[in-house]
């Protein structure tokens, strides 16, 4: 799947609505002027386009070292990083959040992943956080478990990615801190049974495709497939054949996986481009 020492907060906050989810842009290929689309930002927010992890652009969040009132570093979906009940709606249940970091820090500085699921905005579902302490010069892949407290179903996700303190009432990071972030996702259960699969050879062309995507495995007994965005919606599923049209699927990264008669799975990432 695609540290720091620097004043950041990306909040991916949750305001309820009927839509399944508000959660978009976590490739961050989108942008706005100078901005990833979706998300107002503070100062410190800048494109990046040098090394990404996947696809063309990434996100660089800086600290000024600077403590409340003006810090800088941070950006939101739907919302600022100082509202009571941040949030966008999303209703399913991952197992965890799964990205890729690089960072520059001092010693003393630490950037966070962290957030919540909840119910009617307010009773939490379940958390997760992730302090970083140490430096990665290369895209190193972070994979944060999420613990649920109950069996309710959330109606919002809040989601932020921190690298200055000081939004957390500390001692602020330092001046020139940064987070780099790219090609996050949530990762949702499915009702496939089992994830470790002994089919080693399984390749998939045309990849990016825009049209058709054909597959050809050193096994020929699979039963089922089902394709997932990056935010963990089954967006495409049925009986298996070795050539799927992907015509309704928009541009963006999406997730293969196929299932045999012995429930084993294997799952390939694939790129569609409009």
């Amino acid at each position: 799947m695609k540290t720091i020492i620097s004043t950041i907060i990306i909040v991916f906050c949750a305001v309820v609505s009927s839509a399944q989810s508000g959660v978009n842009n976590l490739d961050f290929e989108n942008w706005s002027g100078g901005f990833p689309a979706g998300f107002p930002v503070s100062s410190g927010v800048a494109q990046q386009t040098a090394t990404p992890q996947n696809g063309l652009k990434y996100v660089r969040i800086t600290s000024n070292g600077s403590g409340m009132p003006n810090p800088s570093g941070y950006m939101t979906i739907n919302g600022t990083a100082f509202t009571n009940i941040p949030g966008v709606p999303y209703t399913l249940k991952p197992t965890s959040i799964t990205g890729y970091v690089k960072t520059n820090l001092n010693s003393g500085d630490t950037a966070y992943i962290f957030g919540s699921f909840r119910k009617n905005r307010t009773t939490t579902v379940g958390s997760f956080i992730f302090p970083i302490f140490q430096n990665y010069s290369n895209w190193t892949q972070v994979t944060i478990p999420i613990n649920y407290s109950n069996v309710n179903s959330p109606d919002t996700i809040q989601l932020n990615f921190v690298a200055n303190k000081a939004i957390m009432g500390k001692t602020p990071c330092s001046n020139g801190a940064f987070l780099e972030i790219d090609n996050f996702m949530l990762t949702t259960p499915t009702d496939l049974v089992n994830l470790n699969s002994d089919i080693k050879e399984f390749s998939l062309f045309p990849n990016p495709t825009n049209s058709n995507l054909i597959f050809i495995s050193s096994s020929s007994n699979f039963q089922s497939y089902q394709i997932s965005n990056t935010i963990g919606e089954i967006v495409q599923k049925g009986n298996y054949t070795n050539e799927l049209d992907v015509n309704e699927l928009k541009s963006g990264i999406y997730y293969l996986q196929l299932v045999d008669e012995k429930k084993n799975v294997i799952t390939k990432k694939f790129v569609v481009t409009r």
